[in-house]
């Protein structure tokens, strides 16, 4: 359909992959020399994993639009000015990460049901590379499930999307340490 894009989770992780060892080859570089890796990308892109940290989909990408009647659903529960208040974002679009996981939960409830781990693209490579569900505060207030008053996980919106805090990685600063890269 035109108003999806799914980009398969491996996909960026073989990109990642390819990119750190090309410029550890091209430079020269020892892995033990590294000291720090540090990751971003865009928001929005919903990953969905297992206890095993394998994708249960493919992701969904920021630029996929499906989920307008769940950004409608949110907006008939939440005001838009309590989300602002709250998240920060001044409109309840289809992009953000809690109309997807509302559109998984009411589309693919199979799927929903073993999901071990909500993600976004930069969390799956910091698994992928540390073996640790970690996130940065700075990246989730677009998943209009992120308080950025209280500088955690909100909880009212996890309950009506019908998810736990548990199954969201840890939250810390930015340039904090997530872990140590265990895979590459």
């Amino acid at each position: 359909a035109a108003d999806r894009v799914e980009l398969d989770c491996e996909t960026y992780w073989q990109a990642a992959r390819n990119v750190i060892r090309r410029i550890l080859k091209d430079r020269r570089i020892k892995a033990d020399r590294i000291r720090a890796v540090g990751i971003t990308s865009q928001g929005e892109t919903l990953a969905v994993v297992d206890r095993n940290g394998r994708p249960l989909r493919k992701s969904i990408v920021w630029l996929d639009n499906r989920t307008g009647p769940e950004a409608e659903e949110i907006g008939r529960r939440f005001a838009v000015d309590e989300v602002y208040r709250v998240t920060g974002q001044q409109e309840i679009m289809p992009t953000w990460s809690a109309c997807r996981i509302l559109w998984i939960r009411k589309h693919e409830p199979e799927l929903f049901a073993k999901a071990h781990k909500f993600l976004l693209v930069e969390d799956y490579l910091i698994y992928r590379l540390t073996g640790e569900f970690a996130t940065d505060r700075a990246l989730n207030p677009s998943t209009l499930y992120y308080d950025i008053l209280q500088h955690d996980w909100w909880p009212p919106m996890l309950d009506f999307l019908g998810i736990r805090r548990d199954q969201l990685p840890v939250l810390s600063a930015s340039g904090a340490v997530a872990g140590r890269i265990s895979s590459l």
